[in-house]
């Protein structure tokens, strides 16, 4: 299991990749699902605890999408860089009270080959990354339908209007796994 390291390749692998629309989709996705007055278009990291504690960001770099002490709502984005730069991996989400993690696996997420933690890669392994993700009541999500559905109050049928209104803009972000 290996954490994957955003600030090495986010010059030449993930920039490029910001402007796409299934990247764009699950960015909005996943942080509208934190309930306040995100907007799409918003800077991330505003949305997070990082301008109280001095947290400055420049557009397009990483900063710039490390919304601090909101794990849970930038994970989808990270889960979507996953599946561009990694497509022959399954990937998925493991969430608690405390964190959320995207990871990639080949057939079994208990055994995942990459984990993609945007806040805490610098300061964790991998496996503390997961450790930390999997306290407190912790799930897995095969799916981002199914993690974003995980917010609301009939989850079922959160994930049915999820798939209705846009599986057919971005399928590469809804298929069943």
């Amino acid at each position: 299991m290996k954490q994957f390291d955003f600030a090495r390749h986010w010059g030449k692998r993930i920039r490029p990749l910001l402007e796409k629309p299934a990247i764009v989709t699950a960015l909005n996705l996943g942080m509208m699902l934190q309930g306040d007055d995100y907007e799409p278009g918003n800077p991330p990291w505003l949305h997070g605890r990082g301008p109280l504690n001095g947290q400055r960001a420049k557009e397009g770099c990483l900063s710039w999408y490390q919304p601090w002490g909101r794990c849970h709502y930038i994970a989808p984005f990270s889960w979507a860089i996953g599946k561009e730069l990694f497509p022959g991996l399954n990937w998925g989400f493991i969430t608690s009270d405390r964190h959320t993690v995207a990871i990639g696996f080949q057939d079994d997420w208990r055994y995942p080959q990459l984990v993609f933690d945007i806040l805490l890669f610098r300061n964790q392994s991998a496996s503390e990354s997961v450790a930390f993700a999997q306290d407190h009541g912790w799930k897995f999500y095969r799916s981002l339908a199914k993690y974003a559905a995980s917010f609301y109050f009939d989850p079922e049928e959160a994930e049915a209007m999820m798939l209705r209104t846009l599986a057919d803009r971005h399928p590469s972000l809804f298929k069943q796994q």
